[in-house]
């Protein structure tokens, strides 16, 4: 079930813009990941060492994560073997003094594969945005898409995304993180999504460690490079695609985007 996991985002809090150092994400990602694209057979000690190398990590549920043919199991202890293994509870925050990021779980025992986010936590979420500091970069991450760019993904858009967008704007959120549909982009949710108080930015995670890829996109990962200072006007998003012929992984695009700030 792992093998399906979309993502990961790692996010780099800089002195500036432009002080990261090539080699030091390479290393990290490289530490952090396993080779793309090879077969895994799944051991769950070795991916939770990886992940406790991580100073600060966020996980989430995915749709894969929720046993599918195992019916008791989906029914009583949906979650179990991800607590386990992957995180001691479903949703969690980063909260650092240059940095706001919370999880919000969307997956469902009852559904398939589609998720869906209810009032009760959108204002959740919006009250945590709305105690953010100025130097805080704000970020929501869930599951499925909150946008998508392509008619056949629109299935796969979040259940009740249009008052969580609105309401998490307006809380204050500069950036969406999605995944689930393997599909790596970024753009900038004010036109595309209609009627947001504020401008907010959508990524979208790629497929990191498995061999579920898209024909447009190989495995890829996001570095999303922001400066620690109140008021910062611009972040910074890399996509890093996987080189199979060098067995690295290569910055291929970087994407400035500009935060609204008082």
């Amino acid at each position: 079930e792992a093998a399906a996991r979309s993502g990961p985002l790692f996010v780099v809090l800089n002195a500036g813009s432009g002080s990261h150092d090539a080699d030091e994400a390479q290393g990290v990602m490289r530490e952090v990941l396993r080779r793309p694209g090879a077969r895994l057979n799944f051991s769950p000690s070795p991916v939770r060492h990886r992940l406790r190398s991580v100073p600060r990590r966020l996980a989430l549920p995915g749709n894969h994560d929720i046993p599918l043919f195992n019916l008791p199991a989906r029914a009583v202890s949906p979650y179990s073997d991800y607590l386990r293994w992957f995180a001691p509870k479903l949703e969690a925050a980063v909260n650092l003094p240059s940095l706001l990021m919370i999880g919000v779980n969307t997956t469902r025992r009852w559904r398939h594969k589609n998720g869906e986010v209810s009032d009760r936590k959108i204002a959740d979420v919006a009250s945590q945005l709305r105690h953010a500091s100025t130097a805080q970069l704000r970020v929501v991450v869930v599951h499925q898409p909150m946008h998508v760019l392509r008619k056949a993904d629109e299935h796969d858009r979040l259940r009740n995304w249009r008052p969580a967008l609105r309401a998490w704007s307006e809380a204050g959120a500069d950036v969406v993180i999605g995944g689930h549909i393997h599909l790596p982009y970024v753009c900038e949710l004010t036109a595309l999504a209609g009627g947001l108080a504020r401008q907010m930015w959508c990524l979208q995670a790629g497929t990191a460690v498995s061999s579920r890829t898209r024909a447009e996109a190989p495995n890829s990962v996001k570095l999303l490079h922001y400066p620690p200072r109140p008021n910062a006007s611009e972040c910074q998003v890399e996509r890093w695609d996987y080189n199979a012929v060098a067995g690295v992984f290569r910055c291929v695009m970087v994407t400035d985007l500009l935060l609204q700030r008082p």
